[in-house]
C-alpha cells in the first residue's frame, strides 16, 4: 500500500510541478536550443520548456529528506547530485546563454570522472569489486585496480550513452520507466531504496505525460545526466556489471553509433579527402528517423526491445537465485 501511495504522491506532485515549469519558462520566452546540424523536422522544436530533469532532483531531494540517513542513501544522492550539477550546467549555457553546443567534452568528460570518484571509493569499502557471476551467486575478486578503471570507464559512457539516447520525445523518459521496475523488485530488501525508486518511477510517469510526441518539455542534459547516473549506480550496487550490456544494449549502441560514425568520418576524410558515414546521422535514433519512419514509431519500438531486454534480464536473475 505504501509503494503505491509513494508512487501517486510523486506522480501529482511532479505533474504540477511540470506544469508550473512549462508555463514559466513560455512566459519568459527560455526554452530549448535545436541544433541545426540536428533532423531538419527538430527545427521546430526550437523554444520548447526544457530543465525538466531539475523536478527529477527535487523529487530525489524530498524523498531522501524523509527517510532514515545511511551512508547508501548519502553517496547515492551525492553521486547524482554532483553528475547532474554538470547537466545543469550544459543546459544553462545553452537555455540562458544561448550556446548551441553547451558545456564540451573536454570540460564535462573530466567533471564526469573528477564526480564518479566519491562513489568508487564507497563501492570499494563496500567491498564491490567482488562481481557476481551470472547462475552461480558466486562472487569473484578483481584487483582494486582494474575495478577502477572499469568502474571510471563504464559509468562515464554509461552516463553519456543516456545523454545520446535522448533525443526524440519521451524516448529516454520511457526506455528508463521500462529499466526501473526491475531495479524496484531488487531494492525490495532495501526499503529506504525502494522509496526512492518508487518516487522516481512516479516522477517519470508524470514527465512522459508531457514529453511525448509533439513534446511540452524536455529533460535537457539535466535530466538525462541525472538518469545516467541514477541507473549506473544501481547496476553497480546491485553487481549487476556481467549483465549490464544486455540491460543496457540500446544505450550502447546509441553511444557506439556515433563513435562508429565520428571515426569513420575522420578516417576515410583522412585517406579520401572527403569524409563519409556510416549512418545518415548518429545517434541511430536519427538514422531511422532519416529513413522515414516517424519519430514517435522509433520511440514505442525502442521501448518494445528495452522491455524484451528487460524480461530476459529478469528471467536471468531469477532463475540464478537472486530474487
Amino acid at each position: 500500500m505504501i509503494e503505491t501511495l509513494i508512487i501517486f504522491i510523486f506522480l501529482f506532485l511532479s505533474y504540477f510541478l511540470f506544469k508550473i515549469l512549462i508555463i514559466f519558462q513560455r512566459k519568459r520566452k527560455k526554452g530549448q536550443v535545436v541544433r541545426e546540424e540536428g533532423p531538419k523536422t527538430h527545427l521546430n522544436k526550437s523554444g520548447t520548456p526544457t530543465f525538466g530533469g531539475v523536478i527529477f532532483i527535487i523529487s530525489f531531494l524530498l524523498v531522501y529528506l524523509f527517510l532514515p540517513k545511511d551512508s547508501l542513501l548519502n553517496n547515492f544522492l551525492l553521486f547524482v547530485f554532483l553528475q547532474s550539477s554538470i547537466g545543469f550546467i550544459d543546459d544553462f549555457m545553452k537555455v540562458i546563454l544561448k550556446s548551441p553546443y553547451g558545456l564540451i567534452a573536454r570540460y564535462k568528460l573530466p567533471l564526469q570522472f573528477i564526480f564518479s570518484i566519491p562513489a568508487l571509493i564507497y563501492f570499494i569499502n563496500t567491498k564491490h569489486n567482488l562481481i557476481l557471476l551470472p547462475f552461480t551467486n558466486r562472487l569473484i575478486e578483481i584487483s582494486i585496480p582494474l575495478f577502477t578503471g572499469l568502474f571510471l570507464f563504464f559509468v562515464v559512457g554509461g552516463i553519456n550513452s543516456f545523454n545520446f539516447a535522448d533525443g526524440l520525445d519521451g524516448l529516454l523518459c520511457g526506455l528508463s520507466l521500462i529499466l526501473l521496475p526491475l531495479f524496484i523488485f531488487l531494492s525490495n530488501g532495501i526499503p529506504n531504496l525502494n522509496k526512492i525508486l518508487l518516487a522516481i518511477f512516479g516522477t517519470l510517469i508524470s514527465f512522459l505525460w508531457f514529453n511525448f510526441h509533439p513534446a511540452e518539455i524536455f529533460m535537457g542534459d539535466t535530466g538525462s545526466t541525472f538518469l545516467g547516473a541514477f541507473f549506473m549506480y544501481l547496476i553497480f550496487l546491485f553487481r549487476l556489471e556481467i549483465l549490464m550490456p544486455l540491460i543496457l544494449f540500446l544505450f550502447g549502441l546509441e553511444i557506439v553509433s556515433v563513435i562508429l560514425q565520428v571515426g569513420y568520418f575522420k578516417i576515410t576524410k583522412k585517406l579520401y579527402g572527403e569524409g563519409k558515414r556510416i549512418f545518415k546521422m548518429a545517434p541511430i535514433h536519427h538514422h531511422f528517423e532519416l529513413m522515414g519512419i516517424p519519430e514517435e514509431k522509433v520511440t514505442v519500438k525502442f521501448w518494445i526491445i528495452q522491455i524484451i531486454l528487460v524480461i530476459i534480464t529478469f528471467s536471468l536473475i531469477y532463475f540464478g537465485g537472486r530474487i
